[in-house]
């Protein structure tokens, strides 16, 4: 590292010289074809590269136990390019840390090309704008976006989308016409998260991105199917992890649980009505489905009544 200048970079991949087609076996050389400021401690992308690097290094190790250790609801797993590297999360995560949801962070070309099966071992997807960006050429990105989005929404998993949603607020105090766009047209089509990150970070006008973003969310989903389900639930976990759902509004019930299941049950419905009343969900003769277990040894919802709002 000591030898680095203006000629020579240093990587800590040690396998770089065998992954990508030119190379010897301890030397690159490389071409700057678009100049620029760089750093220490910076990412390097390989574009239509499949690198060979360890889905789980020991840091990540540690700041996962850690995060199991914290209770935390969900994890952000970067660099997912394929099922086996989601399995690794999950299996470091391990028994205590069974209900933490693992958002698989999608960002390179052969996390695109793997992404069926990625879905599949994820519970959620984040698409990044960055890293997809640098990967697939720029007049496929938005094709690769709505590919992804489109899935999850098929498969009924959470999608966010994430970074550079709007760059330019970072330094100015308004967005750019095509950011805003950017932004509409995820909403459009159907993500369930729009995410800020350098915006709020390191941005000079952090509380701006924040509300221009919602503002721009608010105004598109008039044109989304605006059925609200209204989920009841005594776990507090589950209602914080509900809110990456769109259209779920988690209700954390804290009354004593009544022991007969028929009570248990009713209780929740009645405090749904409720909430849903309260909350301008429903109105006077609306027409509600409720969906509910018919006994507590089920795993999921496998009775429906249609009730009417009194």
């Amino acid at each position: 590292m000591e030898k680095c200048d203006e000629y020579i970079m240093w990587l800590d991949y040690k396998n770089i010289c065998k992954v990508v087609e030119v190379g010897s076996a301890d030397l690159l050389v490389m071409e700057v074809e678009n100049g620029g400021s760089s750093g220490s401690k910076k990412g390097v992308n390989l574009p239509g590269t499949a690198v060979d690097l360890l889905a789980m290094p020991e840091k990540d190790t540690r700041d996962l136990m850690f995060g199991v250790e914290q209770y935390v609801d969900m994890v952000f797993a970067s660099f997912i390019r394929k099922a086996s590297d989601a399995h690794e999360v999950r299996k470091v995560l391990g028994e205590k840390g069974k209900n933490i949801k693992v958002i698989s962070k999608n960002e390179n070309h052969e996390g695109g090309w793997r992404f069926d099966e990625i879905l599949k071992t994820s519970d959620g997807i984040m698409v990044a704008h960055d890293g997809i960006g640098i990967d697939i050429p720029a007049e496929k990105v938005f094709l690769a976006q709505k590919m992804m989005i489109g899935c999850c929404n098929r498969a009924g998993r959470p999608v966010i989308c994430a970074t550079l949603m709007m760059e330019s607020i970072i330094t100015k105090l308004h967005p750019t016409q095509d950011e805003g766009s950017d932004v509409a047209n995820a909403v459009l089509d159907r993500v369930d998260c729009i995410m800020l990150s350098g915006e709020t970070v390191k941005g000079d006008y952090p509380l701006e991105a924040v509300r221009m973003q919602h503002l721009i969310a608010v105004l598109v989903t008039r044109y989304r199917p605006r059925t609200p389900i209204v989920a009841v639930t005594w776990n507090p976990q589950t209602v914080r992890q509900a809110h990456l759902y769109h259209s779920v509004f988690p209700v954390l019930c804290k009354d004593a649980v009544p022991e007969a299941w028929a009570e248990n049950v009713d209780h929740r419905v009645n405090l749904a009505m409720n909430v849903g009343k309260a909350g301008g969900f429903f109105k006077k003769e609306d027409v509600v489905i409720v969906l509910t277990r018919w006994c507590p040894a089920c795993s999921f919802p496998n009775t429906m009544r249609v009730v009417s709002m009194p």
